[in-house]
């Protein structure tokens, strides 16, 4: 939980719900943890004093969310790197209280999320609370991402992802475990590309990685699909091994 990060496309993190998640589709009675996540890696090495931290299940850290008011210069914030905001087990209500707080500071809050449905569920309730929904939602400091990993991650999340009432949205295709072509994903608008505002794209790494390594393909036809539909794509430093040219590292706006 700190104002430094080594992810390519951040500066900074905060996790208000702790170190915690129950994977897509995991409950507390039946989680469904990512067999990669670094995450969960981490919980297990017991880095944190906070048992439910240790216990890697979703709690409150409000605290953290006082963070930003400290940092002078803006910075691009994860916000739960170490866990997934609209997960199972965090409360709407805290949600709320999560945005409502972030939202008076000049920062880029950068959210992402593999329950794409319930985000996008979400944040189009959050329009009966109007203010909040137009300091948020409308706000482009606030960047809502869902994160993929293959062609049935993206028919699923996607169409959930362009619907959800944000500002700035995207997605983050890491790790890279299969090849992915957009215009197999069903949504309402063939011009689906206008809706969507970043694409970040990376390799797994730790272990395992070298077995699930990505095809330089199926980098190289995320990145031609971005330039042809003129979306920003961001490859981190993970996929630097499986290309041989620089890699592309865009922002929105």
């Amino acid at each position: 939980m700190s104002d430094n990060t080594r992810i390519d496309w951040a500066q900074a993190t905060i996790n208000p719900i702790g170190w915690g998640c129950y994977g897509p589709d995991g409950t507390a009675e039946q989680p469904k943890r990512c067999p990669y996540c670094y995450a969960a890696r981490q919980a297990r090495r017991r880095l944190r004093h906070c048992p439910d931290c240790q216990k890697f299940v979703p709690h409150e850290h409000p605290e953290e969310l006082d963070k930003p008011a400290h940092w002078r210069k803006q910075r691009r914030i994860f916000v739960e790197s170490m866990g997934d905001l609209f997960g199972e087990g965090v409360a709407e209500g805290y949600l709320h209280e999560i945005f409502s707080r972030l939202q008076d500071n000049w920062h880029i809050k950068i959210i992402l999320t593999k329950q794409a449905r319930r985000m996008c569920e979400i944040l189009k309730r959050l329009e009966r609370n109007h203010e909040l929904f137009y300091q948020v939602c409308r706000d482009d400091r606030f960047w809502f991402l869902t994160s993929i990993t293959d062609q049935a991650d993206a028919s699923e999340r996607i169409p959930w992802l362009l619907e959800t009432p944000a500002a700035v949205k995207g997605m983050s295709i890491e790790p890279l475990l299969g090849p992915i072509d957009f215009q197999r994903i069903k949504v309402p608008t063939t011009e689906w590309s206008i809706r969507s505002q970043w694409i970040v794209v990376g390799a797994m790494t730790g272990p395992g990685s070298r077995k699930q390594a990505p095809k330089r393909e199926w980098i190289g036809n995320i990145r031609q699909q971005c330039l042809g539909i003129g979306v920003p794509l961001f490859e981190k430093r993970s996929l630097a091994r499986y290309v041989d040219r620089p890699l592309v590292q865009q922002f929105p706006g």
